[in-house]
């Protein structure tokens, strides 16, 4: 079995995609959000600011929300190499930019002189970082070209206004601190799911190849039933892969004494956390028998007890012993 680390390309790959994967698969979340908040901010200021002005704004981020939305399409619609994942990237992160420019013409020429409306632009400002973070965890690329334009400007209007205080800094500093620890932490948790995730899948598919092409037998009982074989195991007993699983398992020893006898037994050897290991004569589907060798072991998943048993056809010198 393929033993994955750090430098398996295959794995490098594959978390790299998937990554990309979850960048994009959070887009239509943060288009929609960001059309809310552009839509709010224009209904608020458009009583009190340039109207003009605001309408270039709100045109100018409607048209960045459209060329993202464009994108994830793209994205959705085309064969993407893994070469390409990079320039994809590049893309989500050049919308989060444009996306970022347009919050920080809020704070600069949009700033409102009423109280009330500066307190309302300081919450979205918070509330548009904090998306960020969410939505751009898997990358820090995309992270960075959004959080800057769109936090550094509100944090500089914030400390002008409070006359650049030492409180004024600290709070800036502060709240800069949060954001970016605050997607670190997720980026990490994020990542870290990522690989856990991409290692089960490889796991699972290097599992089901030796499954599939073992040349022993192996068969997955649950109680008398086998619920699940290999094709190796339909050989052996002369029995289709579907026939195999719709037999109990005394069918397939030589005569119901045996069965039973086994089966008392192999329910010791697993009660005792042993790996049962045995040779009994087994019964083919045209009614010959062998002798198979036999080695198994028990399995629990939650409440259900399953037995996985790998048979392989005895030598002569075996039987003989």
């Amino acid at each position: 079995m393929t033993v994955n680390t750090a430098t398996d390309p295959y794995l490098t790959g594959a978390i790299e995609r998937q990554r990309v994967e979850a960048l994009y698969s959070r887009l239509p979340g943060s288009i929609a959000s960001m059309l809310l908040g552009v839509a709010v901010t224009f209904a608020l200021l458009m009583p009190t600011g340039d109207e003009d002005l605001l309408k270039i704004w709100a045109a100018y981020m409607l048209t960045t929300l459209a060329l993202r939305g464009w994108i994830w399409h793209q994205f959705r619609t085309m064969d993407i190499d893994i070469a390409q994942l990079r320039g994809w990237e590049w893309g989500h992160a050049l919308g989060m930019l444009l996306t970022g420019l347009g919050w920080a013409t809020v704070c600069g020429a949009l700033f409102p002189t009423e109280a009330h409306l500066q307190n309302y632009i300081w919450l979205m400002i918070i509330v548009v970082a904090y998306t960020g973070v969410v939505l751009a965890a898997t990358s820090r690329l995309s992270f960075v070209l959004f959080v800057t334009p769109t936090l550094l400007p509100a944090l500089w209007r914030f400390v002008e206004l409070n006359h650049a205080t030492m409180a004024a800094l600290i709070g800036a500093a502060g709240c800069l601190a949060v954001v970016g620890v605050m997607h670190q932490s997720m980026h990490s948790l994020l990542m870290k799911h990522l690989r856990k995730q991409v290692e089960a899948e490889q796991l699972l598919v290097e599992q089901n190849a030796i499954f599939q092409s073992a040349t022993v037998g192996i068969g997955v009982f649950e109680g008398s039933r086998l619920i699940k074989c290999n094709p190796r195991f339909g050989e052996l007993f002369g029995r289709t892969l579907h026939a195999s699983t719709q037999l109990p398992s005394s069918e397939l020893f030589a005569d119901q004494a045996d069965a039973s006898r086994f089966a008392d037994w192999s329910s010791a050897e697993f009660e005792a956390a042993r790996t049962a290991r045995t040779m009994e004569r087994m019964r083919r589907a045209d009614g010959s028998q062998f002798w198979a060798e036999l080695s198994g072991r028990r399995m629990y998943y939650g409440d259900v007890v399953r037995d996985l048993w790998m048979i392989s056809e005895a030598p002569v010198q075996g039987r003989e012993k």
